[in-house]
């Protein structure tokens, strides 16, 4: 632990516990989604269209990797590292072996939010410091040993909330600005269309 102005820095071996995601064939028929970074946009997001088949049959030994509500999964495989944070609406799921698992320890829920971490590790600083730690340069990958002894500073949970709320509007604001740009590209190329074709624009 570390003490920088109003926050605590804690490595993430000390608030979360981190486990690799697992490596499976697809069933023929299956219970469970098993999470791949296929299923995710460059951003993260789910691609919802791509998960809508459960690939993997549960049993005894995949319970075990069942993902739990607030598990956050960091893709660690690849040019495309982002973090995702579960929730249990999704449906039961495991999580591939091109993810870390990582599991704020109960210990330690009363001092972070897994959406401040879900937030922190998708930040572009904190993603430029992770990839300078990748090894390998056809498949980059960012080691277990890697995201442990990484950083995190940790304010105070009002503080986080504040983040929380913040991200969301600004996410909010942005998909509603990309919304009308996209209005408008379609609004002006028509204009444009019909100009060429020789039809009088009004105004």
């Amino acid at each position: 632990m570390v003490i920088a102005g109003e926050s605590l820095k804690f490595k993430l071996s000390e608030i979360a516990e981190i486990h690799a995601g697992i490596y499976r064939k697809p069933d023929l028929y299956g219970d469970i989604i098993y999470l791949q970074v296929k299923h995710f946009d460059n951003k993260g997001n789910i691609i919802s269209d791509k998960i809508s088949s459960k690939d993997l049959k549960l049993n005894k030994r995949l319970k075990k990797h069942l993902l739990q509500n607030d598990d956050i999964i960091f893709a660690a495989k690849g040019d495309k590292n982002f973090a995702f944070l579960y929730h249990h609406k999704l449906g039961p799921a495991v999580a591939s072996s091109s993810f870390l698992v990582i599991r704020i320890m109960d210990s330690q829920k009363k001092r972070i939010k897994p959406e401040y971490l879900h937030w922190f590790l998708n930040h572009p600083f904190t993603q430029a410091l992770i990839k300078m730690q990748a090894k390998g340069s056809a498949l980059p990958v960012i080691s277990k040993a890697v995201m442990e002894n990484f950083e995190i500073p940790i304010p105070s949970l009002k503080i986080q909330m504040q983040i929380k709320k913040i991200n969301e509007l600004w996410k909010s604001e942005k998909s509603l600005m990309q919304k009308i740009i996209s209005q408008k590209e379609k609004m002006y190329q028509m204009i444009l269309y019909k100009q060429a074709n020789g039809e009088q624009i009004n105004g």
